[in-house]
């Protein structure tokens, strides 16, 4: 296991061992936390929201799920300040995955006003509301959705600046803020109407790849046209984003290529030449 992830949940797990006085294990609270922090960070992918991958942090998608040990662990240990908000955000953000939204919301009522021990969990909360309301929005038709563009754009503005802000430190949770910016300009940039909308259409699509792949390092953006990976290779963070990132151009080109609000294509122009490459392939691709 990284260094990066036993620092994530370390404070959490030592401070929560002490607040129940030896009722629950530091190993525990440590299972518990590693097995939701990655299966809580999917839904900026919708399709990704209710298919958890294995990670090299979580493995495989423990069973029972998530959301249903952290339910199973806060009614034995109710009303701790210190355990509480950790979890419940975790529940909350768990449950959007599963699309259950008024749990989702009735376990992130729980939290309001708390204080949390990580800056990792000060982020997520902080986020929250834009996080449902993309899980939320994700779903809707491209017609329906029209009328949240100009929400989407603010939305979009909010993610960069959390990224850039209070989870800058925290790179899974930054990418995580990114990759959701993304998809979400992919959906804004496809409801609408064209010709009207072609400057708007063009500007919104560049914008959602490049918002993400400007913070690629180069050699991040060279594994784009990288054909196999190691199964060790493509668990961690720079490979997973990099194949995210392959979807959310695939999905693009797939759009670009199929017709409907993208005819014709549109002369999309990405600050990554190799995303650029990697875009026109899939593009002119049969």
């Amino acid at each position: 296991m990284s260094s990066l992830v036993h620092r994530t949940f370390r404070p959490l797990a030592l401070l929560v061992a002490l607040a129940l006085g030896g009722c629950v294990t530091t190993d525990q609270v440590r299972d518990i936390v590693r097995s939701s922090n990655y299966e809580m960070l999917v839904s900026a992918d919708p399709a990704l929201a209710t298919t958890v991958p294995a990670d090299a942090n979580t493995g495989p998608k423990p069973s029972p799920s998530a959301a249903e040990r952290l339910t199973t662990f806060l009614q034995e240990h109710p009303n701790d300040p210190v355990l509480g908000p950790a979890l419940n955000l975790r529940q909350a953000l768990l449950y959007l995955n599963e699309r259950q939204f008024a749990l989702a919301q009735a376990s992130f009522d729980k939290v309001k006003g708390a204080k949390f021990t990580t800056a990792r969990d000060e982020a997520l909360a902080a986020a929250f509301p834009t996080i449902k309301w993309w899980t939320e929005q994700s779903l809707a038709a491209g017609g329906a959705f029209r009328a949240e563009r100009a929400n989407a754009v603010a939305q979009m503005k909010t993610l960069a600046d959390f990224a850039a802000g209070s989870a800058k430190q925290i790179p899974d949770v930054a990418d995580y803020f990114l990759e959701m910016r993304a998809w979400i300009g992919l959906k804004a940039g496809f409801a609408v109407v064209l010709p009207a909308d072609a400057a708007f259409q063009q500007q919104t699509l560049q914008d959602a790849i490049n918002g993400w792949t400007d913070t690629f390092a180069a050699d991040q953006l060279a594994l784009l046209s990288q054909s196999k990976f190691g199964p060790n290779d493509a668990l961690t963070l720079s490979t997973r984003r990099v194949l995210r990132l392959r979807t959310l151009l695939n999905t693009l080109a797939t759009v670009a290529k199929s017709g409907g609000t993208l005819v014709p294509p549109p002369a999309l122009q990405f600050h990554s030449a190799d995303a650029q490459r990697y875009y026109e392939a899939k593009l002119a691709a049969p």
